[in-house]
């Protein structure tokens, strides 16, 4: 789940990809014991993406257009609680 346009453009050295889309190429990476990090919002559920949506829609900084897509997708199912447990495991455990 995504909220916004920023990116980061390049790897950080001695960090690997772990996730990619056709909209940013890095959309997450991590360095072992030490840095795990998302480009979108696993914590976002159908609420809060529906009320994010409409302060944004209600103050013009997304199209009406745009706010409908996203109130219609908000429901999908999502990779957030999957995300959780891995990061959960990373912080206690780390990543091999």
């Amino acid at each position: 789940m995504e909220m916004h346009r920023d990116i980061v453009p390049d790897l950080p050295i001695n960090t690997e990809l772990l996730f990619s889309n056709d909209i940013c190429y890095n959309q997450g990476f991590y360095r072992k014991d030490s840095i795990l990090t998302v480009q979108g919002h696993p914590e976002f559920n159908e609420d809060i993406i529906n009320k994010i949506v409409d302060v944004r829609a209600d103050t013009g900084v997304i199209s009406p257009e745009l706010a409908n897509d996203a109130r219609n997708r908000s429901g999908d199912r999502n990779d957030g609680p999957g995300l959780a447990k891995v990061m959960v495991k990373f912080i206690t455990e780390g990543l091999e």
